[in-house]
């Protein structure tokens, strides 16, 4: 198109160039070489543009207070009140006459002590869950100790049993306690009764029977 425009210059300012010629120049000269348009970027007032990276700021900055909050959280411990010896030792006191204070109890406690009603109430409860559960550890002692005693009585007794033996034949006692001594004594006891009941029945039988027999002959 340059070239062009050269040649109407050379050739005159009369010249009259038809406006097919002029714009089919440019396509038909070798030396042109056609570059493709970019886009343009949009185009943002001054005033959104600060707004925008205002908004991108405030963003980060509550992301990042907010991923700080999370990660400070977990490090925040509860504070635990520690009663001092004095309050300690008055409590005590008090429980040792009376394990179940009512609420006035405690709140006479509370403004003597400078501790507050539920606390002396958390006390309390702690320190009767406390003294439950060293009643039950004692008493499992004892009664660990009763069995073991009562354990060692039965192998002892169980030991004796199996040295004892019958003076008369050697073998194994009768279960009782009875020797065969004994047994044969009771037995011929019993014979001796025997015959004399059935001699008495005996007697009365005869002694019937004769009546009778009167009787009839009369």
């Amino acid at each position: 198109m340059y070239g062009d425009c050269e040649a109407i210059s050379s050739m005159g300012g009369n010249l009259v160039v038809s406006s097919e010629t002029l714009f089919t120049s440019t396509f038909q000269n070798p030396n042109f070489t056609y570059l493709p348009l970019e886009p343009l970027p949009p185009m943002i007032p001054k005033e959104e543009n600060g707004s925008l990276l205002r908004g991108k700021e405030e963003m980060k900055s509550g992301s990042e207070s907010e991923l700080q909050e999370t990660t400070e959280q977990p490090l925040k411990k509860k504070r635990y009140h520690r009663h001092t010896a004095h309050q300690i030792q008055e409590l005590e006191a008090v429980f040792k006459e009376c394990p179940h204070p009512d609420d006035k109890q405690r709140m006479k406690l509370s403004q003597e002590l400078g501790l507050k009603p539920r606390q002396v109430k958390f006390w309390f409860q702690n320190r009767r869950t406390q003294m439950k559960a060293q009643q039950d550890r004692s008493e499992n002692v004892i009664l660990r100790a009763e069995n073991e005693s009562l354990k060692s009585e039965f192998y002892r007794l169980q030991a004796e049993l199996s040295k004892l033996v019958c003076p008369n034949c050697g073998g194994p006692p009768v279960p009782g306690g009875v020797s065969f001594d004994e047994l044969r004594i009771e037995n011929a006891r019993l014979g001796e009764e025997v015959i004399s009941s059935t001699f008495l029945l005996f007697s009365i039988l005869c002694t019937v029977r004769v009546g009778l027999h009167f009787a009839l002959t009369i």
